[in-house]
């Protein structure tokens, strides 16, 4: 097994080179906005083969109960550390429009994880650097916090070249 390190939109890879690439809680790290994701998946097109594959795994906004994940969006713009939480939507747009068609799509549920609500001012602080508003906490809508990192679930996908 071999690592490159590269840039994700210009990567130093021939094209047509590659059968296969995972995408493993990382898109969010690279992509910020629809047109990020179009120009990310226009690059991985260009180094797969016919018939290639993409599996990504990442949570979206949708993976988190009722309005967490939009909080969580928001705390990401707020704190400027170089990702995002993405929409599902976006990334199965982005996917689409660059010609790649969705094989599998499926939502995983991971166990207890993430912290109770009475410590997310510590918790939500903690993971994003900045402070909390009073406000933001009482904007939340369930009974547990969890974060990009710790989330609830994730959603897997499954694309290919077409």
């Amino acid at each position: 097994m071999y690592f490159f390190y590269s840039d994700a939109y210009d990567s130093l890879f021939p094209d047509n080179v590659f059968d296969r690439m995972a995408l493993f809680f990382s898109i969010a790290n690279i992509a910020f906005n629809r047109r990020d994701l179009v120009r990310l998946f226009m690059e991985l097109r260009r180094v797969l083969r016919k018939g290639g594959l993409i599996g990504i795994s990442e949570p979206f906004v949708e993976d988190f109960p009722k309005n967490l994940g939009e909080v969580l969006r928001q705390l990401y713009a707020e704190s400027h550390n170089g990702e995002t939480l993405l929409y599902l939507s976006d990334v199965v747009w982005a996917l689409r429009k660059t010609n790649f068609g969705i094989v599998e799509m499926t939502k995983i549920e991971l166990g207890d994880t993430g912290a109770d609500v009475g410590e997310a001012k510590e918790y939500l602080g903690h993971h994003y650097g900045v402070p909390i508003p009073g406000s933001v906490l009482l904007s939340i809508r369930t009974d547990r916090i969890w974060v990009h990192d710790d989330p609830p679930g994730y959603t897997m996908i499954v694309a290919k070249k077409r």
